[in-house]
């Protein structure tokens, strides 16, 4: 399950930043850091005094619902622009379970980024290993990450307070033997100073004297003022009474017992009396919630007690963007864009609790105080048919799109007159770079080569999603035809997904009634020493992959054994790996078939002669496009490539057709569209679902694409002609200073040419007329 959620204090952070994280993905060095010294703004304004009793607006949030298609959740938020990374500096774990912390590793990189000084992790003592493995793929970082385990003090701050509370599997050989619940105590706040009683009373209301006045009073002081002792409750408001939140998981029945016996939970239900709750976040798959144990549990906290439901039966939507988008593409080529499935829960059905209780949807609030009530009006809704609507009504789309259909010969419906072959074809599920927007998942492209037989070419956090939304209730048999996953490298944006695939598969290999078989993973050395130590300190994974590591498959004749074993269960003639210019342990891979097919996957890389000796004559190139012309010196310093640098080595390789993904998220919707984009150049997309024969179509998309996501393409041009105009000013001012060296050098050496002894050494006027020549050279190197 996924099941972000988290506590929200007056609009910033509390206490409760992520029971289970699903958080953001970034390569290694991918952003420029802040400097450590640049403490963010809310972290200076919190070290001032604050409020007695915290601030007056608190509430919980639920980042992600639990279904399929919840994804790195805590990024999207921040894209909706409803929450800010820079304030999640402590973060609480419910146990160590790929699904809860799969995405802790991008978002400690994405706070490391944001200059916020440290983070501290609550949970299980194990995430000290798990921090200890992400140095595998991770550079050192700047932020300061503290772990504190339930075995340590409470957390305690002016708002709340958080006791953590670890329940123990009753099975012996549990692989998650220990979950760790929530309980969250809102501290009682003070009422609001009344100022009609204050004035009755006499009290200075302009005087400086009053402040200290009604802080004592919210502090439960008396005050002596005139003679008389004024009580706290004869100025104040009533106040806000403590609240209690409970936030747990019972991830199956072997946790019930020991959950519903626990003594610092039933302290919290009404037989006890101890601690009233308001509410209670159920993180239980629907078999937990249907033991009549667990029922009659929930029954005893009473009827003031909210009950939160958050599991793999989310019935929302989390990422309404991609369903749009993809709508009004289909719009140009029905059969590249397919329509996304409907989204729907799994086809278990809800058990249907006999007390009264909600459902989680993706950025559904309950709020604690002032008052306690729930809140729906951030909840995302999908709209297609808006979508749809406002695309026709763009100039000239219609027409474009109808010019488009007839020079593809496509009917009505958008359908070929002549259906292409069915297989090879790829299917793209993420091709942004460095971290996961509303419409572009970071790297993941599934090649179908056969109707059993698929292999997926890098990973990234979200992939398993991506499958969900693109093939619906079909995901698990597309899943069954995955034989080998391919990594290029060891960046977070390319392999963080794999871990929730893997367990996937395994998943619907069982509920086929399949034997279990390991995937093939091609993958970098490191990949394996991430893969042992997440295997020995966390949790079982390592017997899921039968792992080949990319150097064996170079080509080199003393490793065919191992090359051999993946042909077969792939059906191809050549599998080969080759290094690119990118970080280390970086490769790009060939795929080679009996029938004359070879396609090319470049990874991330700068132009590399390597890839192109060995994807000579490919019938495809997949080639990262991270940054627009005009970067190159970008592109460089981060070892990627720019758009015209990657049609350049589809061209010198004699590609039949070159295909540009891993876009900078700055191109979002759509990278900007060069002259160099001519008949054999296309650019992916998520969700684009393109087979060998539908690649002459590409280019006749451009049209209606330029229509369709003008207003992008035109902030992407203003964009672009402001960088270069402030380069022509920097390049202008730098000739200018040079003219002026160049001057006075040049006065200089004739001054003292003329004037120096008719003695003086012949190598001291070399010299001087040296320095003189060199300054020519600079200058003649500026202007170039």
């Amino acid at each position: 399950m996924v099941l972000p959620v988290r506590l929200a204090v007056s609009g910033a952070w509390s206490a409760l930043r992520a029971v289970t994280v699903r958080g953001l993905m970034l390569p290694a060095g991918a952003r420029k850091q802040r400097d450590p010294k640049g403490i963010p703004r809310h972290v200076k304004i919190r070290q001032k005094a604050t409020p007695i009793g915290g601030p007056t607006f608190v509430h919980l949030e639920v980042l992600a619902a639990g279904g399929r298609d919840a994804g790195a959740a805590v990024h999207v938020a921040s894209e909706f622009g409803r929450v800010k990374a820079v304030r999640m500096e402590n973060i609480f774990i419910t146990r160590m379970d790929w699904s809860n912390i799969g995405g802790l590793p991008g978002m400690i990189l994405t706070l490391n980024d944001t200059g916020l000084p440290s983070c501290r992790l609550f949970g299980p003592p194990e995430l000290n290993s798990f921090l200890d493995g992400m140095k595998t793929f991770s550079s050192p970082l700047t932020i300061k990450i503290d772990v504190q385990s339930y075995k340590e003090p409470m957390y305690v701050d002016s708002t709340m307070s958080v006791q953590q509370i670890p329940i123990f599997s009753e099975k012996a050989d549990s692989e998650n033997p220990t979950v760790v619940s929530y309980l969250c105590k809102v501290r009682e706040k003070p009422g609001g100073f009344l100022r009609e009683k204050g004035a009755a009373l006499g009290l200075p209301m302009n005087s400086p004297e009053l402040g200290t006045m009604v802080r004592q009073w919210k502090e439960g002081k008396a005050v002596h003022f005139d003679g008389r002792e004024i009580q706290p409750e004869e100025v104040l408001m009533p106040p806000h009474p403590s609240l209690c939140m409970l936030i747990l998981e019972c991830p199956d029945d072997s946790f019930v017992e020991p959950l519903c016996s626990n003594e610092d939970v039933c302290r919290c239900q009404t037989d006890g009396k101890e601690i009233p709750v308001a509410l209670v976040v159920h993180m239980t798959p629907e078999t937990v919630l249907a033991n009549p144990t667990y029922q009659d549990w929930m029954r005893r906290f009473g009827e003031g007690t909210e009950h939160l439901i958050v599991n793999e039966q989310a019935n929302c939507v989390h990422f309404p963007t991609q369903f749009e988008v993809q709508a009004q593409l289909n719009l140009i080529h029905p059969g590249i864009f397919p329509q996304l499935p409907a989204h729907t829960p799994l086809p278990v059905g809800n058990v249907d609790l006999p007390f009264p209780h909600t459902r989680a949807e993706c950025m559904l609030k309950y709020e604690l105080r002032p008052q306690r009530q729930w809140h729906r009006d951030s909840v995302p809704e999908e709209d297609k048919e808006r979508a749809i609507q406002e695309a026709w009504d763009l100039p000239d789309f219609a027409d474009c799109v109808k010019e488009c259909h007839e020079a593809l010969s496509l009917d009505v419906n958008g359908k070929a007159d002549t259906s292409s072959a069915m297989y090879p074809h790829t299917v793209f599920l993420g091709t942004g770079s460095a971290l996961p927007c509303k419409s572009r998942n970071v790297s993941a492209i599934l090649f179908r080569i056969s109707e059993d037989r698929s292999v997926l070419l890098d990973c990234g956090e979200g992939t398993t999603t991506q499958l969900w939304r693109h093939y619906g209730h079909a995901t698990d048999d597309v899943l069954l035809t995955i034989k080998a996953i391919f990594i290029s490298h060891m960046h977070a944006d390319h392999h963080l997904g794999l871990f929730q695939i893997s367990s996937t598969i395994q998943k619907a290999m069982k509920a086929k009634g399949m034997p279990f078989t390991p995937l093939t993973l091609v993958a970098p050395q490191l990949m394996l020493k991430w893969l042992t130590h997440y295997d020995t300190h966390c949790h079982k994974i390592l017997h899921h992959f039968h792992c080949i590591p990319n150097w064996k498959l170079q080509g080199h004749i003393e490793h065919q054994h191992a090359s051999q074993l993946l042909l077969e269960s792939l059906g191809l003639s050549k599998f080969m790996t080759c290094t690119v210019y990118h970080c280390k342990q970086a490769y790009g891979c060939v795929l080679e078939h009996a029938s004359g097919w070879k396609v090319v996957y470049s990874g991330d890389t700068m132009p590399c002669d390597r890839l192109v000796k060995c994807g000579e004559n490919a019938t495809l190139l997949i080639h990262e496009a991270t940054f627009e012309d005009g970067l190159e010196d970008e592109a460089r310093a981060r070892l990627h490539s720019t758009t015209t640098q990657a049609v350049a080595v589809g061209r010198n390789m004699a590609a039949g057709f070159t295909l540009l993904t891993h876009f900078s998220q700055r191109y979002a919707r759509v990278p900007l569209f060069g002259p160099e984009f001519g008949k054999n150049i296309g650019i992916a997309f998520d969700h684009m679902h393109v087979g060998l024969n539908d690649l002459p179509a590409l280019p006749r998309l451009i049209p209606p694409l330029k229509i369709l996501f003008a207003e992008h393409l035109v902030h992407l041009e203003e964009r672009r002609d402001k960088r270069e105009m402030q380069q022509h000013q920097q390049m202008r001012a730098l000739r200018m200073t040079l003219e002026d060296v160049e001057s006075r050098t040049t006065h200089s050496n004739l001054r003292i040419l003329t004037t120096s002894d008719d003695k003086a050494p012949e190598e001291e006027v070399r010299k001087r007329a040296g320095n003189h020549s060199e300054s020519h050279i600079v200058l003649k190197k500026a202007r170039e």
